[in-house]
């Protein structure tokens, strides 16, 4: 009899675990006047751990969040953050959310190609100094 009262107990919690409790929230975030992608900016749920950064090509997903009513947060260095309230995540189900960020006039732009130039202009520079150092201990 014990026995099955714990096999019992042990498929009810298996159950619970694996019962789909959770919900997703997925969607694309783009720039309101052109258009294009953004890629690396964060999509939050306020006041909770749950969150995803956007791939190169604008795109979330969010997986295993409680049902409930939330505010998600997206932001990102160029743009002006944005808060949409009241999206409702249900158990087994995916909420598509698809987000227009306007650009922020404030920010600056930049120039990931400059930097990446600028990075190796200082490696080599560095290479160049240690072999004339290496030259003049000769």
């Amino acid at each position: 009899m014990k026995v099955i009262r714990l096999l019992l107990l042990f498929s009810l919690i298996l159950s619970n675990i694996f019962a789909g409790d959770y919900g997703k929230l997925k969607g694309h975030v783009i720039d309101s006047k052109t258009g294009e992608p953004l890629c690396c900016t964060n999509v939050v749920l306020v006041r909770f751990s749950y969150g995803a950064s956007t791939d190169s090509v604008g795109f979330f997903l969010i997986d295993s969040i409680p049902p409930g009513k939330y505010i998600v947060h997206a932001s990102n260095v160029t743009s002006i953050s944005k808060d949409i309230e009241n999206v409702k995540i249900e158990s087994d189900s995916v909420v598509t959310l698809n987000i227009r960020l306007d650009e922020n006039p404030e920010a600056g732009t930049l120039y990931f190609d400059q930097l990446y130039f600028d990075q190796m202009r200082l490696k080599k520079s560095k290479k160049a100094k240690s072999k004339d150092t290496s030259k003049s201990k000769k």
